[in-house]
């Protein structure tokens, strides 16, 4: 989290994720992509990509 320590439901906030394996994520995920995710199948959240670093 870049501007917070914790988020409660119902907050918004601008968060850096670090995903290991790029190819997992398929040919369509780019800047402007919108996904969900979770913990195991509990629905956390939804985002919206930003930015693609490339990590060297």
């Amino acid at each position: 989290m870049l501007d917070r320590e914790a988020f409660y439901p119902g907050d918004e906030g601008v968060v850096e994720i670090a995903f290991l394996i790029r190819r997992a994520l398929g040919d369509n995920f780019s800047e402007g992509t919108k996904f969900t995710f979770g913990e195991g199948r509990k629905h956390v959240g939804e985002g919206e990509v930003k930015e693609i670093l490339e990590l060297e």
